[in-house]
């Protein structure tokens, strides 16, 4: 019985806490950890955040980053309850009011408030920041983490990858992909999709001529595609899974 009970108030409490807020991200329903991945450095390349208070009582927000891949991070715009912070670190929160931004039932935040970087890391390897809309008290104590999401900048495949796959007879046709990789091939290949921890999530049978390829099982994220002949010849392309 009394685990049956502690079951019961863990389930309402995080009914609770999942509905505590609505969190928009350029216009769509923000779901727990998902990434927004952008291969440009544009001010285009932003997540604007709208939020608002679905509970019965005035609760006070912040914006945290959780981590950051750079630590030296400028360029960005950390921007919450009308105040923006353009260099942060892992553990940075806005706004700097103790108490946040405070919201009543059925408010939201005012227009604005986004994420965007211009920090274009190495060049080569995505910079990544994790993010989340937290819950304070008036004193700016933590009390929930309410929604988690990543900003991921990935810089898209450069000429060399190109010209190596075009010199094996493969030829990419889109680096960022919805859905579909399209390509084509002179010749019978071996296709592997590889994550970032250097796992193979997906092996697919290259034939000649024009193929899609299904990538729409594969969460969002940064992947590399990688393609080896009968001959045993082998070249690779970074592309972005959105």
């Amino acid at each position: 019985m009394k685990k049956i009970i502690l079951l019961a108030l863990f389930a309402v409490s995080f009914a609770t806490k999942a509905q505590t807020i609505s969190l928009l991200g350029n216009g769509e329903e923000i779901t727990e950890g998902q990434v927004f991945t952008f291969t440009a450095l544009t001010d285009r390349d932003r997540v604007n955040l709208s939020v608002t208070n679905l509970s019965d009582e005035t609760i006070n927000l912040k914006l945290k980053a959780n981590s950051v891949s750079y630590p030296t991070d400028y360029n960005i715009q950390f921007c919450f309850g009308e105040e923006c912070f353009f260099n942060i670190s892992t553990g940075s929160t806005v706004p700097s009011d103790a108490d946040g931004l405070t919201l009543a039932p059925g408010e939201s935040n005012p227009d604005g408030d986004h994420f965007l970087s211009n920090n274009p890391g190495n060049g080569t390897e995505p910079v990544t920041y994790s993010l989340s809309v937290i819950q304070v008290d008036e004193n700016g104590t933590e009390l929930a983490i309410l929604r988690t999401f990543s900003y991921v900048y990935s810089p898209t495949a450069n000429i060399n990858d190109f010209s190596a796959l075009q010199n094996m007879g493969i030829t990419v046709k889109n680096t960022v992909v919805k859905n579909q990789l399209e390509l084509n091939s002179t010749l019978n290949a071996t296709l592997q999709i590889i994550n970032l921890n250097g796992q193979a999530v997906k092996n697919v049978a290259v034939k000649t001529g024009s193929q899609s390829v299904d990538l729409s099982s594969l969460s969002s994220a940064v992947y590399f595609a990688r393609f080896t002949t009968d001959k045993n010849k082998t070249a690779q392309i970074k592309i972005v899974k959105n």
